[in-house]
């Protein structure tokens, strides 16, 4: 329930959801960025409010590959 009171208050302040493909995309972003040197691999996680844990997207880990 807290979860969903927070998520309310997100979009109230007009932030949208954030799933796998938004960390996938952010993580293309940052990696083609041209102050990130190439030699840096760029993860994405997302993190679960309800259990503290992070977890890791491979799809976004895969594309923020160091020299990709």
């Amino acid at each position: 329930m807290l979860v969903a009171a927070a998520q309310d208050k997100l979009k109230e302040k007009g932030l949208p959801d954030v799933d796998e493909t938004a960390v996938v995309e952010e993580v293309k972003r940052i990696r083609n960025h041209p102050l990130v040197p190439k030699s840096i691999h760029v993860y994405g996680y997302l993190y679960d409010a309800k259990t503290g844990k992070l977890k890791e997207i491979g799809e976004a880990t895969k594309e923020g590959q160091a020299g990709a």
